[in-house]
């Protein structure tokens, strides 16, 4: 395997993991407000590692990848608040 391969499947097992963290995150955590911050953490994590490994927009203008990555936060905040109000 080469190292472009290994670092794939290391950012894809990251993603599953992250995945899992939420789905067992709504079980074991009753703090509402908590929840959602959590939620909104993975889901920024998330959205960096497809943007940097997936969409290869680390090596990209810069533009182009806080583009991407300013819509990452944006959105997740949008909706929590929404959800805590």
């Amino acid at each position: 395997m080469t190292i472009a391969k290994i670092h794939l499947f290391i950012t894809w097992f990251v993603l599953i993991l992250l995945t899992l963290v939420s789905f067992f995150a709504d079980v074991l955590i009753k703090n509402y407000v908590f929840f959602v911050l959590l939620a909104m953490v993975v889901v920024f994590i998330k959205g960096q590692l497809i943007v940097d490994v997936f969409m290869a927009l680390k090596t990209a203008p810069k533009k182009w990848r806080l583009i991407l990555l300013s819509y990452v936060m944006i959105v997740p905040i949008i909706i929590s608040l929404i959800y805590m109000l």
